[in-house]
C-alpha cells in the first residue's frame, strides 16, 4: 500500500487528511463534485450509523445514496450536519444525480 502511494499518488495526498486539506487550500487540487457516499465515507460512518443519526431507515438512506430517491427537505439540514458539509453541498449531490439520469 505504501509503495503504491509513493508511485501513483502525489505527495500531498499521502500525508493524510491534513495534507489533503492543505492541498485544497493551496489550490493544488481542483474541487470536484462529491457524492453522498463520498461525504459519508469521509466521515468514516456506515450507512447504518448515519441513518440512525438522522433518524431514518438504512434502506431509505441507501436509496438516497444510490440515487433511487431523494431525501425530504427536512432531512437536508440533518444530513449536512451529520456529514460536516453545507446544505448546498448535499443539494448539489442530488442535482448531479438528476443530470446523469
Amino acid at each position: 500500500n505504501t509503495s503504491f502511494n509513493k508511485l501513483f499518488l502525489p505527495k500531498y495526498l499521502t500525508n493524510g487528511i491534513y495534507g489533503f486539506i492543505i492541498a485544497l487550500i493551496l489550490g493544488k487540487m481542483e474541487k470536484k463534485q462529491m457524492s453522498l457516499k463520498q461525504f459519508r465515507t469521509n466521515c468514516q460512518k456506515t450507512q447504518q450509523e448515519l441513518s440512525k443519526e438522522i433518524k431514518t431507515k438504512r434502506s431509505t438512506y441507501s436509496m438516497w445514496e444510490c440515487g433511487k430517491s431523494q431525501p425530504p427537505l427536512n432531512k437536508i439540514p440533518l444530513l449536512a450536519n451529520a456529514l460536516n458539509v453545507s446544505e448546498s453541498e448535499i443539494i448539489e449531490c442530488f442535482k448531479a444525480i438528476k443530470k446523469e439520469i
